[in-house]
């Protein structure tokens, strides 16, 4: 399973890190990503304001983006997943 980024929030974490609409999500750190509720599951693992690695296929082509943890909260609102 993988996240497709559906659309991203101006000035959010997942802006800020480079992730844009349409982005695939495959892995989490060193872990495969199986879908929505296990990427956010990953995701909160870690203290907020930490930087998590993710793994991004954009284009067929695979490159790996640092994103600050959030709060549980406030990323709820920011980026929309699918």
């Amino acid at each position: 399973g993988v996240v497709v980024v559906m659309s991203v929030t101006e000035g959010g974490p997942a802006a800020e890190a480079g992730l844009r609409q349409g982005d695939i999500i495959s892995d989490v750190r060193d872990g495969e990503v199986d879908g929505l509720a296990d990427f956010y599951r990953k995701l909160w693992q870690n203290p907020a304001g930490s930087e998590i690695p993710l793994r991004v296929v954009r284009d067929g082509r695979e490159t790996w983006l640092r994103v600050k943890s959030a709060d549980r909260n406030s990323f709820l609102r920011k980026p929309h997943l699918q």
